[in-house]
């Protein structure tokens, strides 16, 4: 018997991400595109200036922030402990721990993110594995010290 499928055309990494520093990255172009046109249709498009504080040491964790372009320092008591570079995601501890944050971050440089809402985190990561086990990644590289 010949059965007749309905062809989809495969979904399409949304521009304002193919054109990023974040999209050529390794790990990022390996996650399948539909999971990415989800964090696009997910997120918001954010822009700092270099010196631009992000997040808060001590504030609720409300956002995270996935590096399109630039970099964000990442300062405890001062001294800059860590970068988040393009491809890879600031504020998602406090996120998934629901804890209070435990570092400031600044833009060490004109920076654009998507910025997620606890909600629209919580979403992307029960409807995207790829992204899920990149956040996970990025949280144990993290937290091993």
């Amino acid at each position: 018997m010949l059965k007749r499928f309905n062809r989809t055309s495969s979904p399409t990494v949304p521009s304002v991400l193919s054109e990023s520093a974040a999209y050529r990255q390794p790990i990022v172009s390996a996650i399948p595109a539909e999971q990415l046109t989800d964090l696009d249709r997910l997120a918001d498009v954010v822009e700092f200036d270099a010196g631009s504080q992000v997040t808060l040491d001590g504030a609720l964790g409300t956002t995270c922030y996935f590096v399109l372009d630039g970099r964000l320092d990442v300062v405890r008591d001062g001294e800059t402990v860590a970068d988040v570079t393009p491809g890879w995601f600031a504020g998602e501890m406090s996120m998934r721990t629901n804890q209070r944050r435990n570092a400031t971050i600044r833009a060490a440089e004109p920076t654009r993110a998507y910025r997620l809402g606890r909600g629209q985190f919580e979403t992307l990561l029960a409807t995207a594995p790829a992204i899920r086990a990149h956040v996970d990644a990025t949280m144990a590289v993290r937290t091993a010290g």
